[in-house]
């Protein structure tokens, strides 16, 4: 009877680890799944040709700025200086897709306005790493 009680307590063991395995690998990839499938969902923001070929812009050189544009491209957010509707790239604030929610992901997609300077150095502050 001893026998038979610790042989069903063993298999009752060994079934409950099971389980807690399983459950443990249908999460993690069912997790990873979801932040891939959020990552793929943001489509990468080509950037202008001239912003791909030139340097960045040093703050020296943006003269006449009517305000910032901030866009995700993929591999973080491009900073760019925009006046009389062209955009000047200054650089890019490396951050991941899955470091941002999806609510500011869609609104950098679209690109956000940042009015001045002060709301520029805002903005990096709440991606800075």
């Amino acid at each position: 009877m001893t026998k038979k009680f610790l042989r069903n307590t063993m298999i009752g063991f060994c079934v409950f680890i099971a389980v807690i395995i399983i459950t443990y690998v249908a999460v993690t990839y069912l997790y990873k799944s979801s932040a891939a499938k959020t990552a793929a969902n943001v489509l990468p923001v080509e950037e202008p040709a001239a912003a791909q070929t030139t340097a960045p812009l040093a703050e020296d050189d943006v003269t006449d700025c009517e305000y910032y544009l901030a866009r995700f491209n993929g591999k973080g957010i491009s900073i760019f200086a925009c006046s009389n509707g062209n955009e000047e790239f200054l650089y890019t604030i490396d951050v991941r897709a899955e470091d941002i929610s999806t609510d500011e992901l869609t609104k950098l997609k679209e690109g956000i306005i940042l009015s001045d300077k002060q709301a520029l150095a805002s903005f990096e502050e709440d991606f800075a790493g």
